[in-house]
């Protein structure tokens, strides 16, 4: 999928969403520190090796967003964005494990396009159910743009203690507006 997004202040971000590989997992683990907010309690020891084991895990779908082509204008990453979900047939939705953008392409319609991007591989689902940290308001802003509604809260859920909020996220449809197919990079 090819994807251009102009927002005002900002300039254009030309990029491709695709499956992610073993070969992504380093700068995807880099973007959220490193794992520098890593829970101890997790079974894996990093998001590194999260990752990589997301890779090969057959109920999982993990996407990509890179940049299209060098250009001043990108951030200077390998990736600039990604997600991950489970797809939980039993329970006719998606699980979203994890979605995150670069910094220095946040607000400039990489995490909407990877939504899209999720809903278009998986056409029978129409909603997603995620975890947020009760405190994070930049990511429980974007969600409610995208029309999630909270659903319940985990008490206690991260090992620091802090509360999850769980969200019901509405999935767009198959090939909704804001999407490019480009034959050979879906």
């Amino acid at each position: 999928m090819l994807t251009f997004v102009h927002y005002k202040g900002a300039p254009p971000l030309e990029f491709v969403i695709r499956r992610a590989g073993r070969q992504d997992v380093g700068a995807m683990a880099a973007m959220d520190g490193g794992g520098a907010t890593w829970t101890a309690d997790s079974i894996y020891p990093s998001p590194f090796v999260w990752l990589q084991a997301e890779t090969v895990q057959p109920l999982a779908t993990l996407l990509v967003a890179v940049p299209a082509a060098p250009a001043p204008t990108h951030p200077p990453t390998p990736v600039l964005g990604w997600v991950c979900a489970w797809d939980i047939a039993a329970e006719g939705q998606l699980d979203l494990m994890m979605l995150s953008v670069h910094a220095a392409a946040r607000r400039r319609g990489v995490a909407t396009a990877l939504l899209r991007a999720l809903a278009d591989r998986h056409p029978r689902r129409r909603r997603a159910v995620l975890e947020v940290a009760a405190g994070n308001r930049g990511a429980r802003a974007f969600y409610a743009a995208q029309g999630a509604v909270e659903v319940g809260r985990r008490r206690g859920y991260y090992a620091d203690g802090r509360d999850a909020l769980v969200l019901r996220l509405p999935l767009p449809p198959p090939g909704a507006p804001g999407t490019r197919e480009r034959a050979g990079q879906a």
